[in-house]
Order: C-alpha cells, then sequence, then structure tokens
C-alpha cells in the first residue's frame, strides 16, 4: 500500500489520496511519503499511530519489520498519545 502513495511535498498539507488511514485493532494510523529537499535521501515515509500503547506499539513493529528501524520517533501528548515515525531513503 506505500508504494501506491503519491509523493507530497515536504511542508505542505496532504491531500486525501496522499493519505493511507485505517483502523488496525486498538490502534488508528496514518502513513504519507514525502519528497525530501536534501541529496543524500530522497524521500521519507511518516507514520502516524494512535490509540492504546500496546497497539500502537504493534503498529510500529510491524512497520519496521518491513521498513527497517526508523530514522526518528517521538510521541506526542494530545487529548491521547500519538507515536510519529520516519523512515528515509537513499
Amino acid at each position: 500500500m506505500t508504494a501506491s502513495l503519491p509523493l507530497s511535498t515536504l511542508g505542505e498539507v496532504q491531500a486525501d489520496e496522499e493519505i493511507w488511514e485505517e483502523n488496525d485493532g486498538g490502534a488508528h494510523f496514518k502513513v504519507t511519503r514525502h519528497q525530501l529537499p536534501v541529496e543524500e535521501y530522497t524521500e521519507m515515509l511518516a507514520l502516524s499511530v494512535s490509540g492504546v500503547a500496546s497497539e500502537r506499539r504493534r503498529v510500529i513493529n510491524e512497520f519496521a519489520q518491513v521498513f527497517g528501524i526508523p530514522a526518528t520517533k517521538s510521541a506526542i501528548i494530545a487529548s491521547d498519545y500519538i507515536d510519529i515515525v520516519a523512515w528515509v531513503s537513499h
């Protein structure tokens, strides 16, 4: 599914067709692909996951099994916890 997402411009709001959004068990996730403006990396896959902590970890681990170790991971505290994870490719 991620390969079919069009590359979007980093820093701009994505159109609906540039977002893969799904509920998976006790987690809700969104995935986007971005063209990076630096030569050493060509694109970034961004994943945001909300929901129950154990379900967020499960979704992140499933993506990591496919894409490898993430380049970055952060947690944002809002009304719920949201994990944001990114992978970059050369």
